[in-house]
């Protein structure tokens, strides 16, 4: 969706607009819900000066627009605010993708016969630098003042969480006999509310 348009001005007289990014035509679209839209074709030539501004930050930003207007033009935003929970979403994606991880090396450290809380440490360590590397690229949109700051205070966060996580296990496996890889999944699941609450309250607070 192109940056260049046109819009009546009294349409924009009582709106609330909000663009992520570039794409402000998406924004107008969705919330002021014009009588009429014409598009006029062009054809781009090859850029001539300067570079692209289109680069991975701006497709993260589409999508995350997206979302939101989606949850505003179905009034979700009576009961969430469509920012946090497009984040809460982004968070989820990122720990999905560290479920994985985790899994991974937890089993391959059950299959050679570790002790289920040494391949449970192997398994957070490596979900860990996962998670803070995908959250600090999508999640937060890549902060660059205090990194380092904000990485001790992730993994402060992230062992919290591993208290909650390895307390969780020890109670499916030994107390409860539950499959090790079902124990796992629920364990992951419970400590994952305190992961998001201690990232957006914590290590990712701005100018920090």
């Amino acid at each position: 969706m192109s940056g260049f348009f046109a819009v009546r001005q009294d349409i924009l007289a009582e709106a609330e607009l909000n663009p992520k990014g570039y794409k402000i035509l998406l924004e107008v679209l969705a919330k002021c819900d014009p009588d009429g839209v014409a598009e006029v074709p062009y054809v781009f030539t090859e850029r001539e000066r300067g570079e692209s501004n289109l680069t991975h930050d701006e497709y993260v930003k589409f999508a995350e627009h997206v979302a939101m207007l989606g949850m505003s033009s179905r009034e979700l935003e009576r009961f969430v605010e469509p920012e946090r929970a497009t984040r809460a979403l982004e968070f989820g994606a990122v720990g999905g993708i560290g479920v994985v991880v985790n899994t991974l090396v937890f089993m391959a450290g059950r299959g050679i016969g570790s002790h289920y809380l040494l391949a449970a440490t192997a398994a957070f360590v490596a979900a860990v630098h996962w998670n803070f590397l995908g959250n600090w690229l999508i999640t937060f949109d890549q902060p660059e003042n205090g990194l380092l700051g904000k990485y001790l205070r992730f993994n402060l966060v992230s062992v919290a969480g591993f208290l909650i996580y390895t307390g969780l296990l020890a109670v499916a496996i030994q107390g409860l006999g539950t499959p090790d890889l079902i124990a796992n999944l629920a364990a992951i699941g419970g400590s994952s509310l305190w992961n998001f609450l201690g990232a957006e309250k914590f290590a990712f607070l701005p100018n920090t």
